[in-house]
């Protein structure tokens, strides 16, 4: 028994022994990984930046079925993989990126490219990805994709909580998202459950140089199906659009793009440019020649911008020329939140005379195809003089989509919603309540 005893002491002697050599082997191997864990963030984050801070990649979309009806072809080209070049009048024009995607690049071959910032991102960085171009370019299905082919937002969110997840058992790493518009100068917070109720967002940089937004809602994530979950939040029921001028033909665009997100649309004289006008906007004229075949620009650039008061703007518009009609207190309201305060105690008009006409010389979208593919049924009002959507064009509307209705508002202008403010409120209870 006493040499049976000695033997297990000996056995515990040997593997503590070797328990203690493993240790700190172990110990040492974690201080090693440690050490090259962080020659590696050093490294790969040089790279990155030896690509550039920012990075510019060109996306062209395939043909689309009404164009492909229309026979219309594609005239750009692909040298190789950072240039794109497109016929002019005098030769090939030539751009150069730091990367460029054929119409038949796949969603995969995109994210490749920009998949490395979230690890990044893992390391400290920040990085942002954020997609430009006109309307109908395809920037909301790179950015967000379909249920089956994801774009970039849904495939960087799975391979963060799939790193997170590789880390975990290193370091300890919990995940909280954010989201926020900036509109009209404005921040909103999207995660936000009573929008009124919401305190002042300002955008503050710490001592460390971190850029935060104070008061923003932030959201514990663990999962990809979490942060899935707060995407899917920011889409809710079909939504009821309603718009006057620039605002109904943005929310035309809208309905084009987003279908399924639209119950109906209530459109007041939207802006729908002829065929000349979109023309002028596309083809290298100088600003005059656009002004000149964009009246509503050449109008705004002969608006008086300042004035003594906001009295005397009261003065200069009730019943004249465009305001003709207009109630006081709709007026005031306008006076109010269409003009600012100079330091010399004069206002202005808050959107310059310049940089309204500009926005209207430089309207270049296809309405007439994009009502074509809105689902929704479009109540349309038109103003009986100066529309800008002549009973022709609304006309139109009404072949384009089967579901459309034509109202010509009898005494009316183009800012009929001022003038009729008890119509305009009519119409959309009336789409609201509608089934």
């Amino acid at each position: 028994l006493k040499e049976q005893l000695a033997e297990v002491a000996h056995r515990d002697e040997q593997t503590g022994a070797i328990i203690a050599r493993q240790r700190t082997a172990l110990e040492a191997l974690e201080a090693k990984y440690r050490d090259e864990a962080a020659l590696r963030r050093k490294y790969y984050n040089q790279l990155e930046e030896a690509k550039g801070k920012v990075r510019v990649f060109a996306r062209v979309r395939p043909l689309g079925s009404k164009e492909k009806a229309e026979k219309q072809a594609s005239v750009v080209t692909f040298p190789d993989e950072y240039t794109l070049e497109h016929p002019w009048k005098d030769g090939n024009r030539s751009y150069t990126f730091d990367a460029v995607f054929g119409p038949e690049a796949g969603q995969a071959e995109v994210f490749e490219q920009v998949s490395y910032l979230v690890q990044s991102a893992l390391d400290g960085y920040n990085v942002v990805v954020f997609a430009y171009g006109q309307t109908g370019s395809g920037k909301t299905f790179t950015i967000s994709g379909t249920e089956s082919d994801p774009g970039v937002t849904p495939r960087a969110l799975r391979e963060l909580t799939r790193l997170a997840g590789a880390s975990s058992t290193r370091a300890s790493v919990s995940l909280r998202a954010s989201m926020l518009e900036l509109y009209q100068d404005t921040l909103q917070d999207l995660l936000t459950r009573d929008p009124k109720a919401q305190p002042r967002l300002d955008i503050k940089k710490d001592a460390k140089g971190w850029v935060t937004v104070t008061n923003l809602t932030q959201r514990e994530c663990s999962t990809y199906d979490d942060l899935a979950a707060l995407l899917d939040q920011l889409d809710g029921p079909p939504v009821i659009l309603a718009g006057h001028s620039m605002g109904g033909a943005a929310s035309i665009m809208a309905a084009a793009i987003r279908p399924r997100r639209v119950r109906s649309l209530v459109l007041f004289d939207p802006v729908v440019i002829t065929l000349p006008q979109m023309l002028s906007a596309i083809l290298p004229f100088g600003g005059v020649e656009r002004f000149k075949t964009m009246p509503m620009a050449a109008r705004a650039l002969t608006r008086r911008a300042v004035f003594p008061s906001a009295a005397e703007v009261m003065a200069a518009y009730r019943g004249r020329g465009a305001f003709r009609g207009w109630p006081d207190t709709v007026l005031a309201d306008y006076v109010a939140g269409g003009f600012r305060l100079r330091d010399d105690g004069q206002v202005e008009l808050a959107c310059a005379p310049a940089w309204e006409a500009s926005n209207f010389s430089a309207m270049a979208n296809n309405i007439w195809g994009l009502a074509g593919r809105v689902r929704a049924p479009m109540h349309l009002y038109c103003a009986e003089t100066g529309s800008t959507c002549r009973i022709g064009r609304g006309r139109l509307f009404l072949r384009a989509n089967r579901r459309s209705t034509l109202t010509v508002v009898e005494g009316s202008s183009h800012f009929l919603p001022m003038e009729r403010p008890d119509l305009v409120r009519e119409a959309i209870l009336d789409a609201v309540a509608a089934d």
